[in-house]
């Protein structure tokens, strides 16, 4: 994994830091940055891991066979139906694990984005001027690289095999349910139809049950960081020759909030419209005292400023004299 500091917010940084890079020469192969696959996502805080909601709340591995997840799915769905709202028509249990996950239920997945801008959205959210020179990160996660690593672990097959396993991996989007599979990882690479906001941020999941302490790791950041990329680019590189880091990891400064910010509202990259709810548009205000935003009112409801307004005041009283 590269751990590196972005320098500046000039000159598209974060987009030039997330291409992929040979360890040690910073040199960019064209054909390859093309044909590589990235998921990103912020952290507010350098402090934060890289761990699910349900490792938060159940700091035990999930294994076969263990019901955790599916009675947390029935009681969301019992906890709906008893207060009247609406079930999700035509469902499956992955769908109501996704859609819990977005309303706080634990759940085994971390979201990402296929945007950049979003991560970075996200990881500035909630700078204060107070800790200024705090930092935050970006993570960009390789999933071909990712796949390669998995499929890899899981057969020792090289042809056709790896192949089906591989593809599975990268296009099929589908995870077993009956049971959640433990120690096991898998990308998302679409939202379902019922989380729209994750539509919004153009967003996947990433499913993790790996059990870290068997592998004497701490979280998914210390299972990508142990990867050999130079050894499996060695032994397979037919469907996936990358050297590269499967995982970069991005610090930025929260005193560069300003630009970034003013920059992100051009894109339409603000809470409101990642978030489409209220509490984007709170989000947006608690952001509007970093920079200056373009969009936070209607004209008709523009508080007038208070310098427009001693200005008014001063005139006022200036013409009542001349009386």
């Amino acid at each position: 994994m590269i751990r590196t500091d972005a320098l500046r917010f000039r000159h598209g940084y974060l987009l030039w830091l997330i291409l992929p890079r040979r360890a040690g020469t910073g040199k960019v192969g064209f054909a390859e940055r093309l044909q590589m696959r990235y998921i990103f996502r912020g952290h507010g805080s350098v402090k934060h891991s890289l761990i699910t909601s349900l490792e938060r709340q159940w700091p035990f591995p999930h294994t076969e066979g263990d019901p955790t997840i599916d009675r947390m799915i029935r009681q969301y769905q019992d906890g709906l139906a008893r207060r009247g709202h609406p079930g999700l028509d035509n469902a499956t249990k992955f769908d109501w694990l996704e859609h819990g996950r977005h309303h706080g239920l634990p759940a085994p997945l971390l979201d990402f984005s296929w945007s950049p801008y979003v991560a970075l959205y996200f990881a500035l959210t909630g700078a204060s001027q107070q800790e200024k020179d705090a930092e935050c990160v970006v993570y960009s996660l390789a999933v071909d690289q990712l796949a390669r690593h998995w499929i890899l672990q899981r057969t020792t097959d090289r042809k056709a095999q790896f192949f089906d396993l591989y593809g599975e991996f990268l296009y099929k989007g589908d995870l077993p349910t009956d049971p959640f599979p433990a120690d096991y990882i898998a990308v998302l690479p679409e939202p379902s139809r019922f989380t729209r906001r994750m539509h919004s941020q153009i967003g996947a999941f990433v499913y993790t049950t790996l059990d870290y302490p068997a592998r004497d790791q701490k979280d998914l950041e210390g299972f990508l960081d142990a990867i050999d990329e130079e050894v499996e680019a060695q032994e397979f590189s037919s469907v996936c020759s990358s050297r590269s880091p499967t995982l970069t990891k991005v610090y930025l400064r929260y005193d560069w909030a300003k630009e970034a910010f003013s920059r992100l509202e051009l894109m339409n990259m603000t809470g409101a419209n990642l978030l489409g709810s209220a509490e984007g548009v709170a989000t947006d205000i608690r952001n509007a005292y970093r920079y200056e935003p373009k969009a936070l009112y209607l004209r008709k409801d523009r508080m007038k400023s208070p310098a427009n307004s001693e200005i008014e005041r001063a005139a006022g009283a200036a013409s009542h004299l001349k009386r």
